[in-house]
């Protein structure tokens, strides 16, 4: 079974080459553009399921920032998570993504200071905020008093895309590229503070070991970039990735409701429990 999995996924590399090919992805690798894009999108839209939705995207939070638009957003999908504007633009809430994808022709691992910087200034500026579900006010009891208080007080002042949390992962900043550099500059690129994955594909798939978590790590185990998959199962190794981090959003879950300020009652107080819940 295990090797059947891999063939289809192979195939699928093979299909998503072959489609890139007939756009010109790799005859026009400078081309500015949506194709590459779009042909992304659409191959991971058959594939996260109902839960959540892959779209290009702006994502914004509760207190104005915004990201400016990014290449793929997938995110959870609740009734007001996503909002479509005119000329197929999407407004994202913050506390609704879990992994954004930059996409590009010609992957450039000399880009790792740019790329810091941009998601830091971008998606990085923005908050995310949270109540407590049921089951973490259970595990709250044989909690250390000073713990829960350092909880609330995050919980209150907002989580940062860029930070993990009693479980809630950060969110995960990945790229593909059609073609790219050799593995050991990807390697380096993937160590970079805050950068989490990148597929070349039919090359390889390098991330960290916990996409999502301890972003900010630099010269430890939690920063190196490992090898998920070479080759044809570099596509599929991506995929795991993703997979991996659209489920540790979901298991946060159990832990923490999205604190939705938006839009709130006259005179209501955004950090206040009864008038922020869902």
């Amino acid at each position: 079974m295990a090797s059947h999995f891999r063939d289809i996924n192979r195939a699928l590399s093979r299909l998503l080459t072959e489609q890139a090919r007939a756009i010109g992805v790799f005859d026009h690798p400078t081309a500015k553009g949506d194709g590459r894009a779009d042909l992304l999108r659409r191959f991971l839209a058959e594939r996260v399921g109902t839960t959540f939705g892959v779209s290009k995207a702006e994502v914004v939070d509760s207190n104005g920032g915004t990201s400016g638009e990014l290449d793929v957003v997938i995110f959870e999908q609740s009734v007001a998570s996503c909002l479509n504007v005119h000329g197929g633009r999407r407004i994202v809430r913050a506390e609704a993504v879990a992994v954004t994808i930059e996409v590009k022709s010609n992957f450039q691992a000399s880009g790792w200071a740019v790329e810091h910087g941009r998601v830091r200034h971008g998606i990085g500026s923005l908050r995310r905020y949270y109540r407590p579900a049921p089951l973490l006010d259970v595990l709250r009891a044989p909690m250390p008093p000073d713990s829960w208080v350092e909880s609330e007080a995050t919980f209150r002042s907002g989580l940062s895309t860029l930070e993990d949390h009693l479980g809630i992962p950060a969110v995960v900043s990945a790229y593909f590229g059609f073609d790219g550099p050799s593995e050991e500059a990807i390697r380096c690129f993937v160590e970079t503070p805050l950068l989490d994955a990148v597929c070349v594909l039919g090359k390889y798939t390098v991330a960290k070991k916990r996409p999502g978590f301890t972003k900010g790590a630099n010269g430890t185990e939690d920063a190196l970039g490992h090898v998920w998959g070479r080759g044809d199962d570099a596509l599929g190794a991506f995929l795991q990735v993703i997979e991996v981090a659209l489920a540790n959003v979901l298991a946060a879950r159990a832990f923490v409701h999205p604190r939705l300020r938006y839009y709130l009652p006259p005179g209501a107080d955004p950090t206040s429990e009864s008038d922020a819940g869902t």
